[in-house]
């Protein structure tokens, strides 16, 4: 095996608190949300992503587009594609769409970028009745750290950048990218708990490497003022499966405060187990003693196809269980990351970290 240099699988956003999410009620003629990305392919851009929070009255109609960039880093206002736009009109009232889901919409025509070319993804007012009565409000950024670009923005009375990863996205025929989410939240656990160990399912695909160790993980949570909590990681992605290959057992107490915020747990095994890239195992926090709660964090989205975007894609999600078989949520991720110990490359080849350190870990919305 092969020392991986203090390398960490991020599998979603990074958040240093209780994570949340922003969004905009565009009730004029001229307000709009935007987020800026540089292209990570050159597939035709197909849809556009967006989480449709709410709807007041009759929504009017709305439209997405990707747009130019200017000098000043904001929209320039041209839509791409010329003569044949890459646009969408849409209402949320007559889509039926309810609150608080994240909606793809086909465009009229595809966009095909060149590689890390600069777009704007823009949605603003169309046409009909519009005002504090008619409107309906869309997400655009959050509270999770974005490393300069992508980043969002909106026009209100004028464009302005705002702090946080984009709530945006757009999708191609192979791929997803931004943030398609659909919802934060938490859940509150005591020892007692009907469920009381939550955390991720995952499975490093076989281009990572052959094998590899994990010596820790990094959850994004509020741990208990009194009481102890045990980490393990488990062999098997069956719901059975519930045989602890490490673990570690905290003291009361041994934390910097319970505030909610990354959490490195480290294990204490004294040889760490062989783990082979294309199995399926899982780790997870479980309260163990005392009277205080847990907090975890977590992410929701549509549907486990938008995972797509997330690093570790479709087959890393929330697990759960409560002293007996396992409950998984396939469009559910806890916020943190893998600690890896060592790598082994696979045969005839080398570890792909190109692959490990890819999607949203490169652009800035890394650590869980």
């Amino acid at each position: 095996m092969a020392d991986p240099k203090n390398l960490r699988i991020r599998f979603s956003p990074e958040v240093t608190s209780a994570p949340s999410l922003t969004g905009l009620a565009l009730n004029d003629t001229d307000n709009a949300v935007w987020a800026i990305f540089q292209a990570e392919a050159t597939n035709p851009i197909t849809h556009i992503g967006l989480r449709h929070t709410s709807t007041t009255g009759t929504s009017p109609t709305y439209k997405v587009s990707i747009q130019g960039v200017g000098t000043t880093g904001n929209p320039d206002g041209t839509i791409k594609g010329g003569g044949s736009p890459a646009s969408k009109t849409f209402s949320p009232s007559s889509l039926g769409w309810s609150a608080s889901t994240f909606q793809w919409l086909a465009l009229d025509n595809a966009y095909t970028p060149s590689r890390g070319e600069e777009i704007a993804i823009y949605v603003t007012y169309d046409s009909g009745t519009v005002g504090a009565g008619n409107t309906s409000s869309f997400l655009y950024t959050s509270n999770m750290p974005s490393s300069g670009k992508p980043y969002a923005g909106d026009f209100q009375t004028a464009h302005t950048k705002r702090d946080g990863f984009p709530s945006l996205a757009y999708r191609t025929a192979s791929g997803r990218y931004g943030l398609p989410i659909q919802a934060v939240s938490s859940v509150t656990f005591l020892v007692g708990s009907a469920t009381n160990e939550y955390g991720v399912k995952f499975t490093l695909p076989t281009d990572y490497g052959s094998t590899y160790k994990i010596a820790g993980v990094r959850f994004t949570a509020g741990i208990a003022a009194s009481g102890t909590y045990s980490v393990r990681l488990y062999d098997g992605g069956g719901a059975s499966d519930t045989t602890a290959l490490q673990s570690l057992t905290s003291a009361d107490g041994d934390f910097s405060q319970s505030g909610n915020r990354p959490q490195t747990f480290m294990f204490t095994d004294s040889t760490l187990a062989t783990l082979t890239c294309g199995n399926t195992y899982r780790i997870a926090i479980a309260a163990a003693s005392g009277a205080s709660n847990t907090t975890m964090y977590y992410a929701d989205v549509a549907s486990n196809d938008d995972l797509v975007a997330w690093p570790l894609g479709i087959d890393c999600y929330w697990t759960q269980r409560g002293g007996g078989n396992w409950t998984d949520v396939t469009t559910r991720r806890p916020f943190g990351e893998l600690i890896l110990a060592d790598i082994t490359a696979s045969t005839g080849g080398s570890s792909n970290t190109g692959i490990i350190l890819g999607g949203l870990g490169m652009t800035g919305i890394g650590a869980f």
